[in-house]
């Protein structure tokens, strides 16, 4: 198998999330973007600004609880920021969806790779 480095589909979770959205609005060679739950404090400002623009198709798929407890620091306003990025972005297709009464650890599949007692001494 041959990987096309010009043909580059991209994803990531949380924060590789966030970095796949500045990779895909930075380099020509990507082509679409998956972004699980981003956190987008690190680019908040380019996206508020309306400076971030994907033009590459995409998809960004939240977990209701992770933006929701993510707004009790009133310093960032996370569901604004997925908001203003989905509405001014130029990309030829967006997709925002939200998953209801999901977690962050609901996004990736680590939680199903570790033992029993990870899980029932961390608060998920």
């Amino acid at each position: 198998m041959k990987i096309d480095f010009e043909k580059l589909i991209v994803a990531g979770h949380s924060f590789g999330a966030q970095t796949c959205i500045s990779v895909a609005a930075r380099d020509p060679r990507v082509k679409a973007c998956l972004a699980l739950d981003p956190f987008l404090l690190a680019t908040e400002p380019e996206i508020l600004n309306g400076t971030l623009k994907v033009t590459v198709p995409i998809c960004v798929i939240n977990s209701e609880n992770y933006h929701s407890d993510l707004y009790a620091n009133k310093n960032f306003d996370s569901w604004k920021c997925v908001k203003t990025f989905c509405d001014k972005n130029t990309s030829l297709s967006i997709e925002n969806v939200t998953i209801k009464t999901s977690t962050h650890f609901d996004m990736f599949d680590l939680m199903t790779l570790m033992p029993l007692e990870f899980m029932t001494t961390t608060k998920v």
